[in-house]
């Protein structure tokens, strides 16, 4: 027995009872007059001629037929995704749908939608479901009433003995075609009187991102088991009375209703919900504005207003009453304020309002930029008070360019001075005022050129606890080069500067070494006086360091010599027999000359050990000390105080620290398990 209801042009979706020529299944029984509850158990679902689409997967189980596709909108895709309407399989084809229960009834939907055709009778071929002619000289047309409108046809089937299901389509005038194809169990089972019965929730209007809630309204007896269902389907978690969505979306628009119970489905209220257009902020004249709200749910009204009154079809404007509003011809009438009013089950919510106005020439809106310098990255964004505007830039210095795609002005500025930056801006409207702006390029300052000297402290991991010393050069754009001294090792390097305009400039330099883990050097000059903070490390270990521009003079050459003596400094080390007890001298001589002040040094430490240095004399008298032990086995590191008053009241003092690690030699036993000494000079 077979039962099928025809072509109904004003449903789109037709439910068809559908039973094999042969008696029911052993085992499964008909239960005629009897209550029952019923769920379906989705098994698969075919997206035809195309690729996976939500629960649909792509095409499979199929022989024959060719793929077809559209780019053109579906209405009407309620069924399923509208992605499955618009690929398909054309021509005589064949699917196998196998793995069945041939006891158990399913539900058989058929995805179709007329992606070629405009009038009835272009298209009519027949649909057989396990050999019966289910659907006959069908015509997608006639059924959708519409070019690209979905439709589906619904059948509860039985498998046969296999457990299969085979759906054939055979042409007849032109090519047969099925969009998609959706298998589900019927699971259903007897019931009694549930002793209650459910109320419709209200039907609900909502914006997206306001709170939603869907009450369960009981007359008799309470249940104790309550499910939610969105669209037929359960919702995770949701077994109260009332459900509630914090913060409502589109995606979660469609029908929610209550299962009581576990076997008594309520009546289902709908959920519309609308959120905030998307629209032309600027119009030219004569082009099209548009706006467009976003909704999802069946059941909405729609209404425009500008500016507080509504609108109509006609005169380029249409959409009046849906939720895309267009406006051709745009002239200066239609600026305004738009609002749209979203009405359903006796509610509205209004959206807006939405300026839209008439395009015109531009004008500049970004202030002046900012000041840049030749050792600094620049970014400047230029906008104006339309939309769509370019810009003609004229006038900028070496190394910065104007990207139009961005509208920034950036790079690098290679040369100092004042430049005047011209800005046309442009769009379709017309073109703006002509806008002049200094840019302002900073040089190098002074204060951080020329030769800097400094101190790395002493840290395990970065140089074995002994320390190290900083020289380099700047040069008028940023570029560095020097040497570093860490530990018993040197190493040359270059760099640059960077910074921005106005703040203190920086370097960091990664030295590659042959053994061990690159060294990482940072330092920062202080724009005010030139002295340099920053640190050496190696991964995580960090020494810090100090220095300070070397002096510059015009004084004539000269040379002078000044002596000290090196004692303890700490009161608690004289009397301690670990520590030596004796005073140590060094030799210093200072030779001023080629702009600069040379300072060495030659002596003992109080325990003998012969020492020596090279450095120059810094800004205010200070110089930079670090001498290696001859024997490798420690250092002497720290900074002297000069003060030159004259060639005949020169001093010198300072604190140094003496570390040594270990004997100099084999024979030598004194403080074989180290010292770390101040030395006062």
């Amino acid at each position: 027995l077979y039962v099928f209801g025809g072509q109904d042009p004003e449903n789109t979706s037709m439910e068809t009872l559908l039973l094999p020529p042969r008696p029911l299944p052993p085992g499964t029984t008909g239960l005629l007059g009897a209550p029952f509850a019923a769920q379906l158990q989705p098994v698969v679902a075919i997206n035809c001629g195309g690729k996976g689409a939500a629960e649909f997967t792509e095409d499979v189980n199929v022989s024959g037929g060719a793929p077809v596709s559209t780019d053109a909108a579906i209405t009407g895709a309620a069924a399923a995704p509208e992605a499955v309407y618009k690929t398909q399989r054309s021509g005589d084809c064949t699917y196998v749908i196998s793995g069945l229960d041939p006891k158990s009834c399913y539900r058989l939907e058929l995805h179709f939608a007329e992606l070629v055709f405009n009038a009835n009778g272009q298209r009519t071929f027949d649909v057989t479901i396990n050999g019966v002619l289910a659907l006959s000289k069908f015509d997608v047309y006639r059924s959708a009433t519409a070019k690209n409108k979905a439709v589906t046809h619904v059948f509860s089937v039985v498998p046969d003995s296999l457990g299969s299901l085979t759906l054939g389509f055979t042409s007849g005038v032109n090519e047969a075609t099925v969009a998609g194809v959706s298998v589900a169990k019927v699971i259903r089972f007897p019931v009694s009187s549930p002793g209650f019965s459910l109320v419709k929730p209200y039907d609900v209007l909502a914006r997206a991102g306001d709170p939603v809630s869907f009450a369960s309204r009981i007359n008799g007896k309470s249940p104790t088991l309550f499910q939610w269902r969105r669209n037929g389907t359960s919702v995770t978690g949701a077994t109260r009375t009332i459900f509630s969505i914090p913060e409502v979306t589109l995606a979660q628009a469609g029908s929610y209703s209550v299962l009581a119970g576990g076997t008594v489905a309520g009546p289902a209220a709908s959920l519309i919900v609308a959120g905030e257009a998307s629209f032309s902020r600027s119009v030219q004249p004569g082009g099209t504005g548009w706006l467009t709200v976003p909704f999802a749910g069946a059941g909405a009204s729609f209404r425009w207003l500008l500016n507080g009154n509504p609108l109509s079809d006609g005169n380029g404007i249409t959409g009046a009453r849906t939720n895309k509003l267009t406006i051709g011809g745009f002239k200066l009438g239609n600026e305004g304020d738009y609002q749209c009013v979203v009405s359903a089950f006796g509610d509205s919510e209004t959206f807006g309002p939405y300026n839209i106005h008439l395009m015109r020439p531009p004008e500049l809106t970004n202030g002046a930029p900012p000041d840049a310098i030749i050792i600094g990255t620049f970014k400047w964004q230029l906008t104006s008070n339309e939309s769509q505007t370019s810009y003609a830039v004229t006038g900028l210095p070496p190394g910065l360019v104007y990207n139009p795609a961005t509208a920034t002005i950036s790079g690098t500025a290679t040369k100092s001075g004042f430049y005047n930056i011209s800005v046309v801006p442009s769009n379709p409207a017309g073109i703006g005022p002509l806008k002049t702006f200094v840019l302002k390029v900073e040089p190098v300052p002074i204060s951080v050129r020329g030769n800097f000297a400094g101190l790395i402290d002493r840290q395990s991991t970065v140089n074995g606890n002994l320390g190290g010393s900083l020289r380099f050069t700047v040069g008028s754009t940023g570029l560095l080069s020097g040497r570093l001294v860490n530990g018993k090792v040197e190493y040359s390097f270059t760099g640059r500067l960077s910074g921005t305009a106005g703040g203190d400039p920086s370097c960091k330099v990664r030295i590659l070494r042959a053994i061990g883990s690159p060294l990482d050097l940072f330092f920062t000059l202080q724009r005010s006086d030139g002295s340099m903070t920053g640190s050496l490390g190696v991964g995580t270990a960090l020494a810090l360091l100090r220095g300070r521009p070397v002096a510059v003079t015009s004084a004539a050459a000269t040379s002078t010599e000044l002596n000290c003596f090196l004692g303890l400094v700490d009161a608690q080390d004289v009397g301690n027999a670990a520590m030596p007890q004796g005073t140590g001298w060094m030799r210093v001589p200072r030779t001023i000359g080629n702009g600069g002040i040379a300072v060495s040094g030659t002596g003992r430490l109080p325990d003998g050990t012969p020492v020596s240095f090279s450095s120059n004399e810094c800004a205010d008298g200070e110089v930079p000390v670090f001498m290696i032990l001859p024997a490798g086995n420690g250092s002497v590191l720290g900074w002297f105080q000069i003060d030159a008053q004259s060639p005949s009241l020169q001093t010198l003092g300072g604190t140094l620290n003496w570390r040594k690690t270990g004997p100099s030699s084999s024979t030598d036993y004194t403080y074989r398990s180290g010292i770390n000494v101040n030395l006062s000079a």
